[in-house]
């Protein structure tokens, strides 16, 4: 994911004056300091050793010498500062994301790489910097989330990933009309033909 112009690597922070309607006081910001992959501890990569598309992704992502923006150790750079930057500010000279600490999830490394592979794919064909082209990107990012909840469902149903966002998904279905029932057939779908699932989205 392109983001912000890197010539001031700052992550901004801010308080609310008095209530949540008042206006916002900046304060100093938070510097960022420039990481490669291989600079970073991936978290429970372990889980991901039998998803072969991922190690490809990882490989892809390191040959591009993607740079991660990490803010220093005792900062505050909390997670919402992080992906309010991941989400809002981008640069079309140089990819960066954004990262709490030096700590980076497997699925968070596919993600980003899948917005890297898909943005060089489609720079290819002259579209890579139109917003549809940048929506296509996230779309095909976000739906192999769901390749990936099908494939460690089978491999490491104890992973991190898995552990962490069944329970997220299980939350949204109920709140879309699905019962517990329904969405266990689901995921059992997505499980058997986790390739399927993501053509689908």
């Amino acid at each position: 994911m392109s983001l912000l112009d890197w010539s001031r690597p700052y992550l901004p922070t801010a308080r609310p004056l008095g209530c949540a309607a008042c206006a916002l006081e900046y304060r100093e910001p938070v510097p960022l300091r420039s990481l490669t992959l291989d600079e970073l501890t991936i978290d429970d990569e372990t889980s991901f050793r039998g998803v072969a598309v991922y190690h490809r992704l990882k490989e892809a992502l390191r040959a591009s010498g993607h740079k991660f923006k990490v803010a220093d150790a005792g900062e505050n750079a909390s997670w919402d500062r992080a992906l309010f930057l991941n989400l809002t500010f981008w640069s079309p000279s140089e990819e960066a994301s954004v990262l709490v600490d030096g700590h980076v999830a497997p699925d968070v490394l596919a993600h980003t790489a899948l917005h890297h592979v898909v943005g060089r794919a489609l720079a290819r064909a002259s579209a890579g910097s139109s917003p549809a082209a940048l929506l296509l990107g996230e779309a095909i990012a976000s739906a192999f989330d769901l390749y990936l909840v099908g494939r460690l469902l089978e491999i490491a149903p104890d992973s991190d990933f898995v552990t962490s966002q069944v329970p997220l998904m299980a939350e949204a279905a109920e709140q879309a009309g699905l019962d517990e029932a329904a969405f266990a057939l689901l995921l059992e779908s997505v499980s058997v033909a986790p390739e399927r699932a993501f053509e689908d989205l």
